[in-house]
């Protein structure tokens, strides 16, 4: 390759990595760190990058802006080069500023992803110069809900429980001192440091978790932890994912589980919401309420009518709490059948947990309508005594 063409690549990289304008001195500082030329000051290495910028400028992969009488010619590269040098249509870099409305305004904040978010604001900006980056930041953005909780992520942390998911390697962390579910809690042996293989990070109401592997009493178990939670141990250490086939299997079978509960108890059951809490339904059949919802329909009232798939845990008693349901309905046994039948053609291929029959059905609802009452119930009275100191 000559020593042209090297340039000429070399500046096209330069440019659309930066993806903002840079100016010659700039652009001969950071070939020089490169290591693509000897010397910046160079009278010889200068004309050699002009004439590689005028090149790809006449071919109009580059645009440039001043030049004499001011400060020094400003390089970005063009959209026509933007296009070839990286395979990015416009359909995708609209695609690629959608993601933001998903990033809660906390994380934005992290280096890393704030990195992120100015590569994806300076495609948007090649392809379309006349939008700069405040526009574009406030145009796409995420709403918390007023209840969002929140919790800081030491940025760390996360690279190293990236790289380990990355590299398929473990990691030693400890976790610190907060209040956890009897149902979530480890066994009382299980404190202090402990070697865990991450598999997974994933979002859940706004916060980020680690989905691991770990070693409990002989075998392999999954865990999932709050990513702010965690400390890491001071050494460095590393190591290797295990090899055997327990592992892997157990690997392969969680990889998506998220918050996995022990003990799920599912079942199916109706739940009829009101005309706002199921308007969303309005929007097409792929429209829903539940992740687990089978079926819905409209009732002549206005409301909805539900079935789908619930848990007696308490994740899942915390969020339904929070829907605007008027009904709850138990099905019958011919109905469990038919639902039944419907979930698992639904769910196929899918890690959603069915109830193995009908009693066992009843049982789990049972359950779920007990945990509910406790927290309505508690909430109920919290309101009253909030009524009644008021008045």
């Amino acid at each position: 390759m000559s020593k042209q063409s090297e340039l000429r690549i070399e500046l096209l990289t330069i440019l659309a990595k930066s993806l903002k304008k840079m100016t010659t001195h700039e652009l001969l500082s950071e070939l020089h760190r490169r290591g693509v030329i000897n010397n910046p000051n160079s009278i010889r290495d200068q004309k050699a990058v002009t004439r590689a910028l005028n090149w790809l400028e006449e071919q109009e992969l580059t645009e440039s802006e001043g030049g004499i009488g001011k400060p020094g010619k400003k390089w970005r590269i063009s959209k026509t080069g933007f296009s070839k040098f990286y395979v990015l249509s416009e359909k995708e870099i609209n695609q690629a500023l959608a993601t933001l409305s998903f990033i809660p305004e906390e994380f934005k904040a992290m280096k890393k992803l704030s990195k992120f978010i100015e590569w994806i604001t300076g495609f948007a900006r090649n392809a379309n110069p006349n939008v700069c980056e405040k526009e574009i930041i406030e145009s796409f953005y995420h709403q918390d809900p007023y209840t969002a909780v929140y919790c800081s992520v030491e940025e760390k942390v996360l690279e190293k429980i990236v790289k380990a998911i990355i590299e398929k390697k473990g990691v030693k962390v400890r976790r610190k001192e907060l209040y956890i579910e009897e149902d979530y809690k480890e066994s009382p042996e299980i404190y202090g440091w402990r070697e865990i293989f991450p598999i997974s990070i994933f979002s859940y109401e706004g916060n980020l978790y680690v989905g691991a592997i770990r070693e409990h009493k002989g075998s392999w178990t999954y865990r999932s932890y709050l990513l702010g939670s965690l400390d890491l141990y001071p050494s460095e250490e590393e190591f290797p994912q295990p090899q055997d086939r327990e592992f892997k299997e157990l690997v392969k079978e969680k990889l998506r589980s998220g918050i996995d509960h022990p003990d799920p108890k599912p079942f199916l059951f109706k739940v009829v919401l009101t005309k706002s809490g199921g308007r969303v339904l309005e929007c097409g059949q792929k429209a829903r309420v539940f992740l687990t919802q089978i079926e819905s329909r409209k009732r002549k009232d206005g409301n909805y009518e539900i079935t789908l798939v619930g848990y007696a845990e308490p994740r899942f008693c915390t969020e339904f709490i929070q829907k605007d349901f008027i009904e709850i309905i138990p099905l019958s046994a011919e109905e469990f059948k038919g639902a039944e039948k419907r979930a698992k053609e639904l769910f196929e291929g899918k890690k959603t947990l069915l109830p193995s029959n009908y009693n066992e059905n009843q049982e789990n609802l049972k359950l779920f309508l007990k945990c509910m009452e406790r927290r309505v119930k508690t909430k109920e009275t919290a309101l009253k005594r909030a009524v009644k100191d008021l008045t």
